[in-house]
Formats: structure tokens, C-alpha cells, sequence
């Protein structure tokens, strides 16, 4: 609520509201290229990277104008601009804390005077349970975040980045293993996690349930709906306006949750000690965390003595794949639902 809560229509003074979470990581990167120098890092070669809610969250900085000459480069893990939600969204979140906390929903000026313990109180009854952490997130706004994301990338009007980007082949078994509601997907479970999107992922599930497990069909349509067809469609719009981007997919599945959502965050940060792990393990945290390297220091996640690690383009779709031997693959095709729209959650009542 302190972050996200879209407040524009109480104030001028509250434009910002429903992106204040998102000015506080531009603060912090003005922060960055003003003072970086001092710790003997290069304000002209700054890299931001994050996992899951950082990767969307750092896609939305991405998108916004405020954040312009800020960094150069930017590593997303499991993540895009599919959080980004509409205005209309954003009241209908805000309508249930209203509700919550009794009051009207043309009171929305009444949140201003309530102690912030309430606020608190209010937002974890809302945002309990299953799609709870999908209400709040950064909106389209008109100032912070001006339009479409893929059409302000498309035209050119983000920064010049490089970008490395990708997404874990199962990315919901994680969530299947970890949640038993996820476990037999239905109409309620889909409207908490897609709000008014769900019909249109109700019916995949519905086709893949013809030829799969309940528990299978689930992890597949959870990861094409929630993670695959948004990075994609981003790294459609990059190619698009010429910005260098390297894909990867995460296919190794001898961890705790195969190649589940992050699963890849132990390999990329080199975080398990070499006794920990075996050979195979120890070669693929060393491919993945020294392309990581590479691409912060040089721009290029490619590393000698490894298979070259092409540019994503829409008619070729080579990606990095890593798993017991890394190697780059051509994607035959790459999952999309032409009549989903950009923000995986859209509330309309």
C-alpha cells in the first residue's frame, strides 16, 4: 500500500502514488551514478539485475523515463513487464482495502489519515492467500510509466541497454510442489492468480489436461501464463528496437524442484561451495555464474571456451540452454496467447 497504492485521482500531490515503490529503486540508482565512483565502480557501467518480483520490478524501472542514463545494463531472471497493471486495476486493489477497512468507495481520500498499522493490517487480509502478492505492483500511470511497455521499447524510448534475460523451463513446478491448492488447478485458484484473465488460461488448462497430469498440465500452463510468454514478448520488443539481448533457459532438473522457479539463483551466484556439489552441479554453476560475470563486466555474457552465445532474434530464437551440457537452441516456436494482454493480473470488479 505504502509502495503501489494508485492515489492520483485524490491529488495532484499523489501523481506518483502507484509507483512510489518504483521511484524509490530510481532514487536509489541516482544514488548509485552519483556516488559509485567513490567505491571505485564506473557510473557509465552499471549493471541491475533481479529474480522473479525483482525482474518485474526492475522491467518496469526499465520502461519509465525516470530512469534514463541511470544504468547500461540489466540481467533479468524469471521475470518482465507483466506486472505492470492498468489504472483500473490498481482502484480495484485499492477498493479492497477500502472495503476492508470500511470504508466507501469514493473515500479513497481517508487512506491518507489512517494509521499506517491499519494500513498494514488492512493490506494482509486482502493480500493473504493464494494471488495475494498480485494486487499491488507498478501501474501505467501516465507519468512514472508513461505507455505500453512494448510499444515505449519498440519506438525506442528506453535506454540504450544490453540486456541478459531468460526464464526456467518449469517455472511453476515450484509453486505446484509448494501449495497444494495449485496442485489441481480450477476456476477459483486460476481467478486469484489471473483476475479477470482467467478464462483464457482456464481454457489451456483445460486442453493440456486432454493429454497430461493435473499436476503436469498445471506447471505447464503456470509457466507459459506467469513467466515464458511475457519474457518473450520483451524479448520480441528489444530485438525489435535493436538492443542487444541474450536469452537463456534453465533446463537442469537435479535440484529440490527441478527447473523450477528459481532454482538457477544457487548456480548464477556460484552461492553452494564446491564440496557441496558434485562435478556436473560445479560445471554448470561455473557456466552460468562466469557468463553472468562476463556480461557485467563486458557487455557480453560469452566466455572462452563455451558454445557462442548468439543475440535473440525473432526468426532465429537461439537461446542458451543450460542443463548437464550447455548448449544454444533454436526454438521452434515460442508459447503466446495473442488475446492475453500484458499484465498477467487485471481486477474489473
Amino acid at each position: 500500500v505504502f509502495g503501489f497504492m494508485y492515489l492520483d485521482d485524490v491529488g495532484k500531490a499523489y501523481t506518483s502514488s502507484g509507483n512510489n515503490g518504483l521511484l524509490d529503486c530510481i532514487m536509489a540508482l541516482k544514488w548509485d551514478k552519483e556516488n559509485i565512483a567513490q567505491f571505485g565502480g564506473d557510473p557509465e557501467r552499471v549493471t541491475v539485475m533481479g529474480e522473479s518480483a525483482g525482474a518485474k520490478l526492475l522491467a518496469a524501472v526499465l520502461v519509465s523515463p525516470e530512469s534514463k542514463g541511470l544504468f547500461q545494463q540489466y540481467i533479468s531472471e524469471s521475470g518482465s513487464v507483466q506486472c505492470i497493471r492498468d489504472i483500473n486495476t490498481a482502484k480495484f486493489a485499492r477498493l479492497r482495502i477500502l472495503k476492508q477497512l470500511h470504508l466507501g468507495k469514493n473515500n479513497a481520500e481517508a487512506l491518507l489519515t489512517m494509521p499506517a498499522d491499519s494500513l498494514m493490517k488492512a493490506q494482509g487480509k486482502v493480500c493473504e492467500g493464494i494471488g495475494g502478492n498480485s494486487f499491488f505492483g507498478p501501474v501505467y500511470d501516465g507519468h512514472v510509466i508513461a505507455g505500453n511497455a512494448y510499444q515505449t521499447t519498440i519506438n525506442k524510448k528506453i535506454p540504450p541497454v544490453k540486456v541478459l534475460m531468460g526464464t526456467n523451463r518449469d517455472e511453476g513446478r515450484l509453486f505446484i510442489a509448494t501449495d497444494i491448492h495449485l496442485r489441481r488447478i480450477d476456476k477459483t485458484v486460476l481467478k486469484a492468480l489471473f483476475g479477470n484473465n482467467y478464462p483464457m488460461v482456464y481454457r489451456s488448462y483445460l486442453k493440456e489436461l486432454k493429454k497430461s497430469t493435473p499436476s503436469n498440465a498445471a506447471v505447464k500452463i503456470l509457466t507459459q501464463y506467469m513467466y515464458q510468454m511475457h519474457t518473450y514478448r520483451f524479448a520480441k520488443a528489444l530485438a525489435q528496437a535493436g538492443i542487444p539481448v541474450w536469452m537463456y533457459r534453465f533446463d537442469y532438473t537435479k535440484t529440490p524442484f527441478g527447473a523450477g522457479h528459481a532454482m538457477e539463483l544457487p548456480f548464477v551466484w556460484h552461492s553452494r561451495s564446491a564440496q557441496a556439489m558434485n562435478a556436473e552441479k560445479l560445471q554448470l554453476a561455473d557456466n552460468m555464474h562466469n557468463a553472468w560475470v562476463a556480461f557485467i563486466i563486458n557487455g557480453d555474457p560469452n566466455i572462452k571456451d563455451q558454445p557462442q552465445w548468439p543475440t535473440y532474434q525473432e526468426d532465429a530464437k537461439q537461446v542458451m540452454s543450460f542443463d548437464v551440457v550447455s548448449k544454444v537452441i533454436t526454438l521452434k516456436t515460442v508459447f503466446n496467447d495473442p488475446g492475453f494482454p500484458s499484465a498477467v493480473f487485471v481486477l474489473r470488479q
